[in-house]
């Protein structure tokens, strides 16, 4: 999903009770999409489902996000968002000047798509909340985008990171190594995996390692068969411009060895961590979406 960037302290009922988003036409701040405004009673969703799921996130977000900067509902291209979010350098939108990467920052956002030449017709759903936390506690964030159609694609994921490093579980999982790149789909949309993990901690550990560990041996076995390549670059001949990939060729044995351990390394550290504190993922998981927040 396009991060449904950005989150006025609150004003009226614009989340909370999805009041008109032109409410904030007063508001001396510039940011993206102020010019187009959008008035939530004017929206007009294709499917009953996608405005539950919408109403309900901007539901939960408002009601929350009291005291936070508050971005109204606008039009931004094809995007209809609302953000909201706190922390320092909280501000154009929630999503700039690397916000969301500063300790203690929490944001939200909610979005739905549209054809201007269907407009007020949406269609959609993009949903977004992070916490990225100050102390020694588990950092997460959620994201999930349905019925994208031509504009924008469907996916979902809940990332954890904690001392400098970060797991994901997801409907794709990926891994690179040089010019080779392994890929799982989970086989299931954003709402059904966000669902599934939210239900307990052996949830979203079962969720997590049936995929991590799948992924590990897929790489592995690919090591072994000497099936990863990498590239061998011509010449740099100036300007800024990178050298060719001239031919591509097997890892050497040590190249090989160092990745093996990479990836297992990995699957480790996520394997203990869930072992270790499954209950502290989930918490964290579900103190920034509720399982009625969306």
């Amino acid at each position: 999903m396009r991060t449904v960037a950005a989150l006025v302290t609150m004003l009226c009922s614009c989340a909370s009770s999805g009041g008109d988003g032109k409410a904030a036409t007063d508001d001396p701040r510039d940011y993206v999409g102020k010019d187009a405004l959008v008035d939530y009673a004017t929206l007009k969703f294709l499917d009953a489902d996608e405005k539950a799921r919408f109403d309900a996130a901007r539901k939960c977000f408002g009601e929350r996000a009291s005291g936070w900067e508050h971005y109204p509902l606008r039009k931004i291209g094809n995007f209809v968002e609302e953000n909201w979010c706190t922390g320092e350098g909280a501000r154009n939108g929630c999503s700039g000047g690397g916000f969301r990467d500063r300790p203690g920052a929490q944001w939200a956002e909610v979005g739905t798509l549209h054809y201007p030449d269907g407009w007020p017709e949406v269609f959609g759903v993009q949903i977004g909340a992070g916490h990225n936390h100050e102390g020694d506690g588990w950092s997460v964030s959620v994201s999930g985008s349905t019925n994208g159609k031509s504009i924008l694609g469907d996916g979902g994921s809940i990332a954890f990171e904690r001392g400098g490093q970060r797991f994901y579980v997801g409907d794709r999982y990926g891994w690179e190594i040089e010019k080779s790149r392994f890929d799982i789909n989970a086989n299931v949309d954003a709402w059904t995996l966000i669902d599934r993990v939210r239900q307990s901690p052996q949830a979203l550990r079962e969720e997590a390692l049936s995929h991590w560990t799948q992924l590990e041996a897929e790489v592995l076995a690919a090591l072994d068969k000497n099936e990863v390549r990498k590239c061998v670059y011509g010449e740099y001949e100036g300007n800024g411009i990178p050298p060719e990939c001239i031919e591509k060729v097997p890892l050497s044995p040590q190249e090989a060895d160092k990745e093996r351990a990479r990836i297992s390394e990995h699957v480790a550290w996520i394997r203990s961590s869930l072992d270790n504190d499954a209950k502290g993922l989930h918490a964290a998981l579900i103190e920034l979406a509720p399982l009625d927040c969306f």
